[in-house]
């Protein structure tokens, strides 16, 4: 009985013991916090950076650092701070996040996944993660991180709406909605949040929730002309002469101001004018989206579908050699699209998506492949040869004069 008193108080002496040095160590880190507040940041930065610092004031420096914008610097001191505490994921998410910020993409990736394999339930690691990977235009796995972080934290408004971006951008509108329905209800007063869920809606065919939070959307910024496309489609879909008319309007004044979607809104035109069996104005509008933008699959099928009653052949056939070449590059896209998600070869195939693209004379989405190659290798000649060109190619004039800005009243 005394042996095992004696093996009992001995277990709570050790304990105590323990738990002193534990209180003494927090007590410490407290402390040199607290003389690093009192620091400016050229004394922290240089005191941090003696062989001596502890792991507190690196990461205070890092934190510091990264505040002030030198991220470069904020990269490197997170690093060390890491190093001295491999088990402090605080430095580990900021290295990612600074090394990112500085626009090393290719080193943040590694760490950040390095970080998510250790620290799993961490959820600014995995939306850190799933920014690079969105950065990269690997849209699913980025989908994927966003979706296994809102699980851990499901609060972000940000999050919410950048789940909804990348799946719209999947084809997936159903997804789309359902994140940015949460994302509204979060932030309300987010501009062209409900636009944006407008959007969502009529791309899944819900056209009367759409058109409601379409209107709502442009009361507050008329000026939102993807929204006005959106709202012409809502409107043509319930069938009523009186709604296509509207959705003419609607068009019109697209066509009007914008210079993004031109292309769309006499695609949609034409849809309207075969809806009600003119084939004189839809094949007009079709022509002129194909003048806007020669490889719009959408307008090519539409009009060889219309020249295959009308006309002669060696129109047809030339429209049809245009089709060919306009699905041979969306195949190709889609073939260099699926490499770069799964993370082949990832800058050459961003570069092989900007030539695509480029081609396509998909100038944002090509600048964005280019851009985000040379992230990855800030030296690759190709890649920055290709955004300079991209650049051009964005610049030059139309080789034909302008389309008629206006449709018919109907």
């Amino acid at each position: 009985m005394k042996k095992r008193r004696v093996v009992v108080l001995a277990g709570a002496g050790l304990l105590a013991i323990v738990s002193g040095v534990g209180l003494r160590l927090t007590a410490t880190g407290e402390l040199v916090r607290w003389r690093a507040a009192k620091m400016s940041d050229e004394a922290l930065v240089r005191v941090a950076a003696g062989e001596s610092a502890s792991y507190v004031l690196v990461y205070e420096a890092a934190r510091r650092q990264e505040r002030n914008g030198y991220l470069t610097d904020a990269a490197r001191t997170y690093a060390r701070a890491a190093e001295l505490r491999p088990t402090a994921a605080e430095a580990w998410t900021g290295w990612a996040r600074a090394s990112y910020a500085s626009g090393a993409w290719k080193s943040a990736q590694a760490i950040a996944e390095k970080t998510v394999a250790q620290w799993p339930d961490r959820a600014d690691a995995r939306f850190l993660l799933a920014a690079i990977y969105g950065s990269c235009l690997r849209y699913h796995v980025a989908r994927e991180q966003l979706w296994r972080a809102l699980k851990l934290d499901s609060g972000q408004a940000d999050a919410w709406y950048t789940l909804g971006n990348l799946a719209v951008k999947l084809d997936d509108p159903a997804e789309a909605v359902k994140a940015l329905r949460r994302a509204v209800e979060l932030d309300p007063d987010r501009p062209r949040g409900r636009a944006l869920l407008g959007i969502a809606l009529v791309r899944a065919g819900r056209h009367g929730e759409g058109r409601g939070e379409l209107e709502a959307a442009l009361r507050n910024d008329p000026s939102d002309l993807e929204a006005r496309l959106y709202l012409g489609e809502a409107l043509a879909a319930t069938g009523s002469d009186d709604d296509r008319q509207k959705a003419i309007i609607e068009y019109n004044r697209v066509l009007q101001f914008s210079l993004d979607h031109k292309a769309a809104a006499h695609v949609a035109a034409a849809r309207v004018w075969l809806a009600q069996g003119d084939k004189v104005n839809s094949t007009q509008s079709l022509q002129l989206a194909v003048d806007y933008d020669p490889l719009n699959v959408e307008a090519l099928k539409l009009l060889v579908e219309t020249y295959g009653r009308v006309e002669t052949t060696p129109v047809l056939e030339r429209t049809k050699r245009q089709l060919d070449r306009a699905l041979a590059l969306e195949r190709q896209r889609k073939s260099v699209e699926a490499q770069i998600d799964a993370g082949v070869d990832l800058a050459n195939n961003l570069i092989r998506l900007g030539q695509v693209c480029a081609r396509q004379r998909a100038f944002g989405d090509a600048r964005a492949a280019y851009a985000a190659a040379l992230a990855l290798e800030p030296a690759n000649q190709v890649a920055r040869r290709g955004a300079e060109e991209v650049e051009q190619l964005g610049k030059r004039p139309r080789s034909q004069g302008e389309p008629p800005e206006a449709l018919p009243a109907g």
